[in-house]
């Protein structure tokens, strides 16, 4: 899940910051924090601190088949704040980000990636909206989707267009 910094405007690359929420398999965090900070004692202890999500009930992505640890099903709830940093003259910036999530440290989270520059200076994302439809909470995509369901009663070889000509004979000479 991605929302915007400013609510005001809905210019994607306007934003000051954009957080970003993903829930991820535990093991997966682990491997990140080993490969940020090698084998190292700030390592082993963060890898111990992180923690499985625990009120679960509305999230999705609740059967992940690699973990009951405690109920959150072996995942937890990465956050990324990607920001801008402007230069000391104010004239130019680039993009940075930070990576933490929940666990047992003092101050209640961990670091899973320390702040690092992105080396861009847009943000890496697209923004997709949904038209708005009255009286439904989903709305209606910018762009036309294939029908799921294809009409079950039309030969496959005429729903894929490879049917016969159009004038019903049988020599397709026509």
């Amino acid at each position: 899940m991605c929302i915007s910094g400013i609510r005001i405007s809905r210019e994607l690359q306007e934003q000051p910051y954009i957080p970003i929420a993903q829930r991820k398999p535990l093991e997966e965090v682990r491997r990140q924090i080993r490969r940020v900070y090698g084998n190292t004692a700030k390592a082993r202890q963060y890898m111990e601190q992180v923690r499985a999500d625990q009120d679960v009930a509305y999230m999705a992505g609740n059967s992940y088949a690699g973990g009951g640890e405690e109920n959150g099903g072996g995942k937890t709830t990465v956050l990324t704040r990607l920001w801008k940093e402007w230069d000391e003259a104010g004239e130019s910036y680039t993009i940075r980000g930070i990576q933490v999530c929940g666990g047992t440290g003092g101050d209640g989270g961990v670091v899973v990636r320390p702040a690092w520059d992105l080396g861009i200076r847009l943000y890496p994302l697209a923004k997709f909206d949904w038209d708005r439809r009255q009286n439904c909470a989903y709305g209606d995509s910018e762009i036309p989707l294939p029908d799921p369901q294809p009409d079950r009663d039309q030969p496959d070889a005429d729903r894929l267009g490879m049917g016969g000509d159009d004038d019903g004979d049988a020599d397709h000479g026509g």
